[in-house]
């Protein structure tokens, strides 16, 4: 999915609020905005945003030495994530439902918290966190394409799963834990702090290291830029039987028919796998290019 002309307002929405949490003078904060400013402005529409998005990051980090100036709320991200699990699982346990009717739950529990996402909701608070799951009930989401996911995942073996954010991988962790302890799966973070997106310090606070192997994209995109690919990842691509990217980043990095191909012609590997993208549908430029109202559930295939 290639950056679009809309991408432009979201990159300076985040541009703002990273330098807005760096303890900064004005004149200093001036000087940021304007050589970012100048990086955005020669953005390679032919790409995806999030490989966009990783140059105009690095630069931050480059300038202000702060590689991470997301870390305090990834870490209260963190502990939100915990305690909403945790009620999660007393409801589900007591709710006597159908196993049918837990998975779906579970499912939209999974993306709900997709929610936690400061490059996305730079205005992001833990009341509008708490209020997507309280609604949970009022959301509805496409029972076809839950059904097809379910069926995928009950035949793979060999499963890499792709996550997205802080606070967020806690509900990965649960997922993981319920229903894909016999299977083998590889757990992959972003190699590099960036936004609130996860890293490998995230996934183990999250104890994902007890379900599954981790690995990392070696680099700061809020994605998978599938041209930098380190060696670890090409494996789990050509290994898995399923592919799950969670969030909007991943989708618009991995979200096309024909990734497999694309990724098999780069690396000359053999990849034959359904991607599964299980993200909230967050801006106007990705709710038009899938034809999804903003704040949808979204399940998509590509194989």
């Amino acid at each position: 999915m290639k950056t679009d002309i809309k991408c432009i307002d979201c990159f300076t929405a985040q541009l703002l609020s990273v330098i807005e949490r760096l303890e900064v003078s004005s004149d200093d904060r001036e000087f940021y905005v304007s050589e970012i400013s100048g990086i955005i402005s020669h953005v390679d529409y032919s790409v995806p945003a999030p490989v966009s998005a990783k140059k105009m990051y690095s630069a931050i980090s480059e300038m202000t030495g702060n590689n991470d100036p997301f870390r305090e709320i990834k870490l209260n991200s963190n502990n939100l994530g915990r305690k909403i699990v945790q009620d999660v699982d007393e409801m589900l346990s007591s709710s006597g439902m159908t196993p049918d009717e837990k998975f779906i739950s579970t499912v939209k529990y999974l993306i709900s918290a997709n929610i936690i996402d400061y490059g996305a909701h730079t205005d992001l608070t833990e009341e509008i966190i708490l209020k997507e799951f309280k609604n949970l009930n009022n959301i509805s989401i496409d029972m076809t394409s839950v059904d097809s996911f379910k069926n995928d995942l009950k035949k793979a073996k060999n499963v890499l799963y792709i996550g997205d954010n802080a606070g967020e991988v806690f509900m990965d962790a649960y997922f993981i834990k319920n229903y894909m302890s016999s299977k083998n799966v590889t757990f992959c973070t972003r190699g590099i702090p960036v936004i609130n997106d996860i890293t490998e310090e995230d996934a183990l606070a999250a104890g994902i290291d007890g379900y599954a192997s981790i690995i990392t994209t070696e680099d700061n995109t809020p994605g998978v830029d599938i041209s930098s690919m380190p060696e670890k990842l090409v494996k789990a691509f050509s290994v898995a039987d399923l592919v799950i990217a969670k969030g909007q980043g991943n989708f618009e990095t991995l979200g096309e028919q024909g990734i497999q191909q694309k990724i098999s012609m780069i690396y000359n590997v053999e990849i034959d796998c359904p991607v599964y993208c299980l993200f909230k549908v967050k801006c106007d430029h990705v709710s038009n290019y899938v034809q999804k109202s903003k704040g949808t559930m979204a399940i998509l295939k590509f194989y």
